[in-house]
């Protein structure tokens, strides 16, 4: 660990001293899934988290340390003032009493996942998979993860369904939601892109599965770094705001959300827009 040598004077002697004062640190909060394990999930966390390694670099003056739990968790030690910023809230909504959140970047609205017996029921348009459909369905049980946020249009369907639908509270050994649904014990889940991307490149998604947008989601939703509602929270937000006007239009940024990916047109569009408002303007919650 680094130090940082800070020059004083000793009130009894008269003569400097040197004293060794820490760095800062920043506990940051990363939600955990079971839906990813092992190698997968590292990759998940760092190779699709590549924002989170780049304010990393950037706030080179802190220490860094992780944090893996549930979302319930991640808010309830926020709240207690535990944990200093959590990595990739998806919403403000709910959490700007006890976090100061700023926006970091646009990241795919969440999939539709089923069997591949039972897409043709629920087809959308081009590809994707009506949850409209799915909700309206009575036989159709669903598994989600507690206090997870899917985007407005999502969750207010997903309210509709609440009495079908087994909310999972991750623990050490919690349910896979998307195994769940491959051994038949779930009809249907919604999960993050980048999951799923974890999940193939892994080889552990299950080929019994079909994977499909949502067709009422939007294209893309904001995501955020929240921050503890203390001196220490609000420092370290306004350092992260800053990061992000004076880095997001660098290629270094752009190539941390499109990492491995191939966006669509739609994607890439609002991830402009995104980039071109958070380069001229401060946004903290």
């Amino acid at each position: 660990m680094r130090l940082l040598f800070l020059l004083t004077f000793s009130i009894s002697a008269g003569l400097p001293r040197v004293v060794y004062a820490e760095k800062p640190t920043i506990t940051w909060g990363f939600s955990d899934s079971r839906n990813l394990t092992g190698k997968a999930y590292a990759r998940a966390i760092t190779e699709n988290h590549p924002l989170f390694l780049l304010l990393q670099k950037k706030l080179s003056d802190y220490n860094h340390e992780i944090f893996l739990g549930t979302v319930s968790r991640i808010e309830n030690e926020l709240k207690q003032r535990q944990l200093t910023c959590f990595a990739a809230s998806t919403t403000v909504e709910g959490r700007v009493g006890f976090a100061y959140l700023t926006p970091s970047t646009m990241f795919e609205a969440p999939v539709l996942v089923l069997r591949k017996d039972m897409a043709e029921k629920f087809q959308g348009k081009g590809r994707s998979l009506s949850l409209t459909k799915i909700v309206q369905d009575k036989e159709m049980q669903g598994t989600l993860i507690e206090a997870r946020y899917y985007g407005s249009k999502i969750d207010r369907l997903l309210e509709q369904a609440k009495g079908n639908i087994h909310r999972q509270v991750l623990a050490p050994i919690g349910a896979n939601t998307i195994q769940m649904v491959a051994s038949r014990r779930a009809d249907y889940t919604v999960e993050f892109s980048f999951i799923i991307e974890g999940l193939r490149e892994s080889g552990e998604l299950n080929p019994d599965l079909y994977v499909a947008p949502v067709e009422e989601a939007l294209d893309s939703l904001p995501m955020y770094v929240a921050c503890s509602r203390t001196p220490e929270g609000l420092k370290a937000i306004r350092r992260i705001d800053e990061i992000i006007r004076k880095n997001v239009t660098t290629r270094e940024y752009r190539e941390a959300i499109f990492y491995a990916r191939t966006p669509s047109k739609n994607y890439e569009r609002d991830v402009d827009h995104f980039i071109k408002f958070r380069a001229k303007a401060s946004e903290i919650h």
